[in-house]
């Protein structure tokens, strides 16, 4: 609770000394494709994405390398969105627009994964990779005993860099109580340490020029451990499923059944971004995805809903919570939303301006990985698997 209430005094007192958000402007579409609905019979072999350790050392520079090339590729979308100047900063603005609507709702994971997919594709069509999207399995490396810095994805060589430069006098903001920091400053090493950003902080939108940075917080490992992800899997609908995979919310929420408020899609995030949370890049709920490792944990997420999904046939088609948000207004009162619940025909947008109408679907379209049709008759738009994570035998 009080890694929780932290991080919510941070996100409110950032956004109440911000100016007023400015309106992002009307673009223009540039990707016409109509969704790429799949059949069956040719999905018979998906792709299958693998964990991170899981592959080849030239598998891990291939994926780092075409990283790299979008990001020092010029925007292909959104380019007149303030503070957008390179293809892998699109994302973060795709996703800095619809923050309010995709996280706290039912669309939170739907939308994600058509989101992780986009990504996926950029790097094989834009960039040339070879590969499909790997995932962070972080249960692996948390528990008794486990240094998460060791984790395989730290790696400065074959890896997303590890922690951040030390900076004291930010470290000296942080309660002793939450834990000790070593990093805070910009990525000392790695692939991604010379990124630079001129995308702001939050919602609003100004020019800015901060670096990637990070400031790995151990002691949040308590909520990447395989007990978390144990809870998840035995959840007997999709709401219950996703509130113990997001979490309850923010201001306000009640504790799930066990007391928990913090969940592993919040830890996924603050081991690896860390504190303060209104200056760490990983660790600002709007533009997160500037953090290469955004992908590598969301991708777990989306792993763990198919882990999930993979039990029987109610869960593979099972959809449920609401359109709106259940954290009330803790994004700014301007946001409105949709007072309806989330069926298999409720939309799930990227954007025309993001990706055209290939990424602009319905729930049911997402719901199979693997290429199946929704007993509506709704066609996938999806064709992969997810490989057994190498996480050690259990009793």
């Amino acid at each position: 609770m009080l890694f929780q209430n932290i991080f919510l005094i941070s996100l409110l007192s950032f956004a109440s000394s911000s100016p007023t958000p400015q309106k992002p402007g009307t673009w223009q579409p540039i990707l016409d494709e109509e969704p790429s609905y799949v059949n069956p019979s040719d999905c018979t072999n998906p792709p299958l994405r693998k964990e991170w350790r899981q592959l080849t050392i030239p598998e891990r520079k291939d994926y780092t390398r075409a990283v790299v090339c979008l990001y020092n590729m010029k925007p292909t979308r959104l380019a007149n969105l303030i503070g957008v100047d390179t293809e892998y900063s699109t994302f973060t603005a795709n996703h800095k627009t619809q923050t309010p609507w995709v996280h706290f709702t039912g669309l939170f994971l739907p939308w994600h994964r058509l989101f992780i997919r986009e990504y996926e594709r950029s790097l094989q069509d834009l960039c040339g990779y070879k590969g499909v999207q790997p995932y962070w399995d972080y249960t692996i490396d948390s528990g008794p005993g486990k240094n998460i810095t060791e984790a395989p994805v730290f790696d400065p060589q074959h890896g997303f860099g590890g922690n951040g430069k030390y900076d004291k006098a930010l470290n000296d903001r942080i309660p002793k109580s939450v834990g000790t920091f070593w990093g805070g400053g910009c990525l000392k090493d790695g692939p991604f340490k010379n990124f630079r950003f001129k995308l702001a902080r939050d919602k609003f939108w100004r020019l800015d020029d901060r670096c990637l940075s990070r400031n790995i917080w151990e002691a949040y490992t308590v909520y990447t451990e395989q007990r978390l992800e144990d809870i998840i899997l035995i959840q007997p609908n999709f709401e219950n499923m996703t509130v113990y995979l997001e979490g309850p919310g923010f201001e306000g929420s009640q504790p799930l059944p066990g007391g928990w408020v913090t969940t592993i899609h919040a830890g996924g995030h603050f081991v690896f971004s860390g504190h303060p949370f209104d200056v760490i890049t990983g660790s600002d709920p709007w533009t997160s995805v500037l953090d290469p490792l955004f992908w590598m944990h969301h991708t777990n997420l989306d792993r763990i809903w198919w882990e999930w999904q993979q039990q029987n046939e109610k869960n593979l088609w099972g959809v449920g919570l609401r359109m709106d948000s259940r954290v009330g207004p803790v994004w700014g009162p301007e946001f409105k939303y949709v007072d309806e619940d989330m069926t298999w025909d409720s939309p799930v947008d990227l954007t025309a301006e993001f990706g055209g109408k290939r990424n602009q679907v319905k729930i049911a379209n997402l719901l199979s990985t693997a290429g199946k049709t929704a007993p509506n008759g709704a066609k996938s738009v999806l064709c992969y698997n997810y490989s057994k994570s190498p996480k050690p035998a259990r009793l």
